[in-house]
């Protein structure tokens, strides 16, 4: 009689302990999390926090930790989502997957630079391979440059976006990247990375579009 009311009392245990586990997961995937980057320029330089019951709590909090250590406007930026995951730890600095996200201003224009990518996340990225898509804000001379990094920061391509069109327009226009040969180094994955073209060498008209590809095998 002990012996099975100890099998029991454990069985009870166990399951009062995968309930809380199931709050607890339920519990996080319901609230925002809010991932502040101190130095858009170093997205490795982060911070975060869980639990936020709301996506306007999540917002203030980013607001209320850069003002308090005074980080300058545009030198930094946020995201808030829901049930955000680390998603690689390849690359060189964290990077999370959420639901339901919204990034902050500095994120909003950088991706409204770029449009109509024919190539997305998660797709696989080959020599002799044709990009195509629209930009702004991104040109000089009717260029800008192109790279393909491995995950742990090995270059292995260099090239360039080209446009025939009004490159001084404000307006989105047509641009075409020509990929010739490039040896992925034994790596399964890496980023192309868009830049604009920035004659003026200032870091704070740099931007980057980032996209994370799949080399073939």
């Amino acid at each position: 009689m002990g012996k099975l009311k100890g099998f029991f009392m454990t069985l009870f245990s166990l399951i009062l302990f995968l309930t809380g586990v199931f709050y607890v997961i339920k519990h996080d995937r319901s609230n925002y999390m809010g991932i502040l980057y101190t130095d858009y320029n170093d997205l490795s330089k982060q911070e975060y926090q869980k639990g936020f019951k709301t996506l306007d709590e999540c917002k203030q909090w980013a607001y209320d930790t850069a003002d308090g250590q005074e980080l300058e406007d545009g030198s930094w930026d946020y995201e808030c989502g829901i049930g955000c995951e680390i998603k690689d730890t390849g690359f060189q600095f964290r990077k999370w997957s959420c639901e339901n996200v919204t990034k902050g201003n500095l994120f909003s224009e950088l991706k409204d630079r770029i449009r109509d990518l024919s190539i997305t996340d998660g797709d696989t990225i080959t020599s002799s391979m044709t990009i195509t898509g629209h930009a702004r804000n991104m040109f000089y001379e009717g260029t800008f440059p192109v790279t393909i990094v491995s995950s742990d920061g090995l270059v292995l391509y260099n090239g360039l976006a080209v446009t025939d069109g009004d490159w001084m327009t404000e307006e989105f226009i047509p641009f075409t990247i020509e990929i010739d040969y490039f040896d992925p180094q034994g790596s399964a994955e890496g980023l192309l990375i868009l830049e604009n073209d920035n004659p003026s060498g200032l870091d704070e008209y740099d931007f980057t579009y980032v996209v994370e590809v799949v080399f073939p095998e």
